[in-house]
């Protein structure tokens, strides 16, 4: 750990090249290569690319470690590699120089410059109404195709509303053929009870009928009979005592 912490002090410069990032293992303690000073300067110049002395912790410690020098090597490798790669910056593509810029060659005559100069305003003219017309005619061709969708767009609003309005209708038609279905049940129902009650009160009145008959008749046959007259009293009593409605 001491040794990573002494090697983090020295600096982007550590991954130069192997050669270089291992020149301090030949220097004396607290030494840095390409300074430009004394090892016991405290003061040096520090520059892009160049080692500047080491604190005295870090030189005691690589000092002190035990660790060979070989086993640095890959570390510092992978420093070096770290280093390139941040370094380095990405390649720019130019883009290719105009064949229109200074293409322009002065003439000697004014005439021709003018009779020059009126052709490039022509074909600029010639140029700009072409772009124009294209962009009349891509304008054109957004404005059908935004009314050709718009005009889709309405078609399948109107086939929608009509299936629905379809399927409306044919609910409606399916409710109203079931409500006659029930109404025509009911009617039929209604008119089968009133036949069985008409039924009953004529066969109730028949046999009151009957019963009034059998009784008219019954009060003819007795009154048609002769009473004796030891028993003239009693029957006049049970005639007064049992009246017999007509």
């Amino acid at each position: 750990m001491q040794i990573f912490i002494g090697l983090l002090h020295t600096g982007p410069s550590v991954g130069r090249s192997d050669q270089a990032g291992l020149e301090w293992e030949t220097q004396p303690q607290g030494f840095s290569p390409r300074c430009g000073g004394s090892p016991s300067s405290p003061l040096a110049r520090h520059s892009r690319g160049d080692l500047c002395p080491l604190p005295p912790s870090s030189a005691m410690a690589l000092s002190s470690s035990s660790r060979p020098h070989h086993l640095l090597r890959p570390l510092l490798r992978g420093f070096h590699a770290t280093a390139q790669a941040l370094a380095r910056p990405e390649p720019h593509e130019f883009s290719k120089p105009s064949e229109y810029l200074g293409s322009w060659e002065p003439a000697g005559d004014p005439r021709e410059a003018w009779a020059r100069l009126e052709r490039l305003r022509k074909g600029y003219a010639r140029d700009v109404r072409q772009l124009r017309v294209q962009y009349s005619y891509e304008v054109q061709l957004l404005d059908a195709e935004r009314q050709r969708k718009a005009e889709a767009r309405a078609e399948a609003a109107r086939l929608a509303n009509e299936e629905r309005k379809a399927a409306k209708a044919a609910a409606a038609q399916t409710r109203a053929a079931e409500r006659r279905a029930l109404e025509h049940d009911f009617r039929l129902a209604l008119m089968k009870e009133r036949a069985e009650k008409l039924e009953s009160w004529r066969e109730k009145e028949k046999l009151k009928a009957q019963k009034k008959a059998q009784h008219k008749d019954l009060l003819r046959k007795k009154s048609s009979l002769w009473v004796a007259e030891d028993k003239l009293e009693q029957k006049i009593l049970d005639a007064i005592t049992h009246i017999t409605p007509l």
